[in-house]
């Protein structure tokens, strides 16, 4: 493992624990807008039916939305959070290396150069455990679709897979 995949899992580490959050309510999330189609739909046929539980699933769809909200402000908040104190911990990082080195390395590096690297890339830098998080999380609804289209009909997957299949195929031409 080189320096640089070092530095990304050290970095991923000092999300602390907003990162933790921020993991609970992208899993949270994910889950409650995979139910909401089904709940929607139980709504939708409920009160086309005059079912007379009708508000019980009216209930439950206004919990899943309100709950897809609330998931969604928690996790922004607990992004920027988790954000803020990783660009932090990076900053001083570099300003550190940069004052242990001495003024030769400075001399090599452009004028505002060195104020990029320590206030925009570290920036970017820094959100890199949201990346991640939110890159496993989105694995959730994509196996939940593919297990809907499944459940639906067997041949649509099939129908998908075939279409990425040309889809390849045509990028792979170009």
């Amino acid at each position: 493992m080189n320096a640089a995949d070092r530095l990304v899992f050290r970095t991923v580490r000092r999300g602390g624990p907003w990162l933790a959050v921020l993991a609970m309510i992208s899993i949270g999330g994910a889950a409650l807008q995979l139910s909401l189609p089904y709940v929607l739909g139980r709504t939708v046929d409920s009160i086309v039916t005059a079912d007379p539980d009708r508000s019980g699933w009216l209930a439950g769809c206004a919990a899943i939305v309100a709950g897809v909200v609330a998931c969604e402000s928690v996790g922004v908040w607990a992004t920027g959070a988790s954000g803020a104190r990783v660009t932090a911990w990076l900053r001083h990082r570099i300003v550190r290396q940069v004052l242990g080195v001495g003024p030769a390395m400075t001399r090599r590096l452009a004028d505002g150069d060195l104020v990029t690297r320590v206030g925009m890339n570290a920036e970017e830098a820094g959100r890199a455990p949201e990346t991640v998080v939110n890159a496993l999380a989105l694995l959730i609804p994509t196996v939940g679709s593919l297990v809907a289209l499944l459940l639906i009909d067997p041949w649509l997957p099939a129908a998908l897979a075939a279409g990425f299949v040309l889809i390849t195929m045509v990028l792979r031409a170009f």
